[in-house]
C-alpha cells in the first residue's frame, strides 16, 4: 500500500471505530515504520472482516490477545 492509500484506509477505519487515528499510531514495534505497522494493522482487520463463523473470530481474537500479552510480558 502506498503511503496517501494508507492514510485514507486508516481514516476511514478509524471513522468506522469512531476512534482517533492515534488509536493505530501508538505503540508500535521497534524498528517498524509506523507505515509498515498500520498496513499491517489494516490487513488484520480486513482479514478479520472476512470470518463469518463467530467461533472463528472469538477462537482468533483471543489468539493475538494471547500474542499480545505474551509480548507485553517479554517487553517488560
Amino acid at each position: 500500500m502506498d503511503g496517501d492509500r494508507t492514510k485514507s484506509a486508516l481514516k476511514r477505519v478509524a471513522e468506522a471505530l469512531s476512534v482517533s487515528e492515534d488509536v493505530f499510531l501508538k505503540g508500535h514495534p521497534r524498528g517498524v515504520s509506523p507505515a509498515t505497522a498500520i498496513s499491517e494493522e489494516l490487513e488484520l482487520l480486513r482479514l478479520f472482516a472476512t470470518l463469518t463463523d463467530p467461533e472463528i473470530r472469538r477462537t482468533c481474537l483471543r489468539y493475538v490477545q494471547n500474542l499480545a500479552a505474551s509480548s507485553d510480558m517479554a517487553a517488560g
